[in-house]
């Protein structure tokens, strides 16, 4: 059934399951706001000034720490990441599977420059 054509309802359907259907009819009932606000990546660089160097090998230096996946705001599937849709094919699209969320990466940096 298609989502245009799909019932609204306030309760899921409890018919027979059969092989055929497994009672996984569409129904709007387990629908869920998706929205949310994320923010995906934040760095912080610092470039080392020539005279603190001074008359070492080293011309240049610079340090930085970055962070992907920093923080997620969203009632959606109870903090489950809303852009982790796991998808068995074209009928499956928009249903949550039960993917992993996505990981926070911490990274730190140091150029130098001879």
């Amino acid at each position: 059934m298609e989502a245009s054509t799909a019932a609204v309802v306030s309760l899921p359907n409890a018919g027979v399951a059969t092989a055929a259907s497994w009672n996984n009819s569409a129904s709007s009932f387990f629908v869920e706001n998706g929205s949310y606000l994320r923010l995906q990546n934040i760095q912080l660089s610092y470039n080392f000034p020539k005279k603190l160097l001074g008359n070492s090998f080293i011309q240049k230096a610079m340090v930085s720490v970055s962070c992907n996946n920093v923080w997620l705001i969203t009632s959606h599937m109870h903090g489950v990441d809303p852009e982790s849709v796991y998808a068995t094919g074209t009928p499956a699209v928009g249903f949550e599977n039960g993917g992993a969320p996505t990981s926070r990466i911490y990274y730190i940096n140091l150029s130098l420059g001879f």
